[in-house]
């Protein structure tokens, strides 16, 4: 495919390592497909140093989507506050599922709570194991008022996955 190993250089521009083995520990501990992925639990396609130099920057997803006949699919849910994907509760609960399209890819659902109660949301990204075993995904979770104002954000710091528990008067949110 054209893609090669993500390196680790210090501030001096020496090379450490001639495999990128990332950074951190536990469930959030990352490392570049490219380097030495298979001891960390995230792993994503990287921008950064390549063997041949601490400035020789290779963006893996550039290389896959346009040197090799790939593209990115579609997006599947709108990011737009007025275009976001509506969601119908089924008793208490729903579900929906989607596709991160690319790095910067965010995704709206709009819901509607019929009278103030409480709120849980449990987003889960795709795993393969307990603790977001694979999952490859840190996700972050914005709830927005009708008036498209944020209420609170949820993105816990040691965790992929994110969680929701809140009081709600009725209304729609997004």
């Amino acid at each position: 495919m054209g893609l090669n190993h993500q390196s680790k250089y210090d501030d001096n521009c020496v090379k450490l390592s001639e495999y990128n083995y990332g950074t951190g520990v536990g469930e959030i501990g990352w490392a570049p497909i490219m380097g030495a992925s298979y001891y960390q639990n995230l792993t994503l396609w990287n921008n950064g140093p390549n063997p041949y130099g601490c400035n020789s920057y290779q963006s893996d997803l550039d290389i896959i989507t346009t040197a090799n006949g790939f593209t990115y699919r579609p997006d599947d849910h709108q990011e737009k506050f007025n275009r976001a994907t509506r969601i119908n509760f089924t008793g208490s609960q729903f579900t929906i599922s989607g596709i991160i399209e690319q790095s910067t890819d965010k995704d709206a659902f709009k819901f509607t709570m019929p009278a103030r109660k409480r709120f849980r949301l449990s987003a889960i990204p795709y795993n393969i194991g307990t603790g977001d075993q694979g999952a490859d995904l840190d996700l972050s979770v914005t709830l927005l008022d009708n008036s498209g104002k944020t209420l609170n954000t949820y993105n816990p710091g040691l965790f992929l996955s994110a969680f929701v528990d809140t009081i709600l008067n009725s209304g729609s949110y997004y």
